[in-house]
């Protein structure tokens, strides 16, 4: 069987002003963006084949592939930032 794979559109990083930086929402501090796929589902035959799958790009830390959020050092604040 041919497996057909589906992805589906990165979101675009916004632009950051120069007080902002990407952190690790793992504790690794200012990191950089990454791309990461993720199976958001897949269909298997009785025998365990894979016959389609879907998967997702999304945005995660270079370092660790966390989750990112976005830090203001300026205010001190964060902000989450999901994909």
């Amino acid at each position: 069987m041919t497996d057909i794979v589906r992805a589906y559109a990165l979101k675009p990083l916004p632009a950051l002003p120069p007080t902002q930086r990407w952190r690790c929402d793992g504790g690794c501090g200012e990191t950089l963006p990454g791309v990461d796929q993720i199976e958001r589902g897949s269909e298997t035959s009785p025998e365990g084949d894979v016959i389609s799958s879907t998967k997702m790009a999304v945005w995660r830390s270079a370092c660790c592939g966390q989750r990112l959020f976005i830090f203001d050092h300026a205010t001190g604040s964060s902000t989450d930032w999901s994909d």
